[in-house]
């Protein structure tokens, strides 16, 4: 059973409220204690159903019952909801707090050197097809080798799960970071869906499901968190945000990993920009200005 942790923001101290229908109708100004006060967040509200605080680490704001969040005006979606109680006390599932909120808060990063960036699809495998004739296999590998090249002149050492148009299996993509003793995983796709207006960016952090994998999940989540923030305004579109999941290539690579979809093919206007050599560029230099940084 999953345990919750109360972050105690009293939404009005001394005061119990006969249910959240009631919260919904006033502004308070609450008082913040705990972890969060002790991460410098001092102030909170709380309005339509929005709990807001701030402080020197920034601005969060999470939705009563919804997986909502943003942190930085970036929009994270949780992987479980967050709620307010009754008594005026803001719930968030213990592995959601500490996986996927409180390493972005405490801004937690750590060293990186050596980079498996893996070029999704290839070979027999074509991933998505654009409009303007492009596969996502593709542009995959193109974007791959323009990041590696960024990330090099930055003295990383990067190695590419597959450096032409050979398939490459699920099992073999995350097996490499064993192989050249890897500090990061990045997968790298083009997104598609069955409607033609969906568009942006977004990356995916690990799931966590197991406490062994905390420690790998947060570090994720915070460094996909900077990468969206360098990298979802490059292509014109609004963004779709920082997301997790149990993607198998993040599951077994045993190390922060993150999936990242560029943009989708499916959208005429999108995939004509992503398919320039400008927009590679102008996204491997983000990117390893980003990872520089970290």
């Amino acid at each position: 059973m999953q345990t919750l942790r109360q972050i105690a923001i009293l939404l009005c101290a001394g005061v119990i409220f006969a249910g959240c229908s009631e919260l919904e109708k006033r502004a308070f100004s609450p008082q913040v204690s705990g972890e969060l006060a002790a991460m410098g967040m001092q102030t909170a509200s709380y309005e339509n159903g929005v709990v807001t605080l701030t402080g020197r680490s920034g601005t969060i704001r999470l939705k009563n019952e919804s997986q909502w969040a943003e942190i930085g005006n970036i929009p994270i979606t949780l992987t479980g909801n967050s709620t307010i109680s009754s008594e005026g006390v803001l719930d968030i599932p213990d592995l959601i707090f500490k996986t996927q909120l409180e390493p972005i808060i405490a801004d937690r990063r750590f060293p990186i050197r050596r980079i498996v960036l893996d070029p999704g699809h290839g070979g027999s495998d074509r991933g998505a097809s654009s409009a303007h004739g492009a596969d996502e296999k593709k542009l995959n590998l193109l974007l791959a080798q323009t990041i590696a090249y960024e990330l090099k002149k930055r003295g990383f050492e990067v190695f590419l799960t597959r450096s032409n148009d050979s398939f490459v299996s699920l099992d073999e993509r995350p097996a490499a970071v064993k192989k050249f003793k890897a500090d990061l995983f990045v997968s790298i796709h083009h997104n598609s869906a069955p409607r033609q207006g969906a568009c942006g960016f977004e990356i995916y952090s690990l799931r966590c499901n197991d406490p062994q994998e905390m420690a790998n999940s947060g570090s994720s989540a915070n460094l996909a968190y900077h990468l969206y923030r360098a990298l979802a305004p490059l292509n014109h579109f609004p963004g779709r945000g920082v997301k997790a999941a149990r993607f198998k290539v993040l599951r077994l690579a045993g190390i922060p990993a993150v999936l990242l979809e560029a943009g989708f093919l499916s959208n005429p206007v999108e995939s004509a920009y992503l398919a320039t050599p400008l927009y590679r560029q102008q996204f491997a230099v983000k990117f390893a200005e980003t990872l520089a940084k970290f």
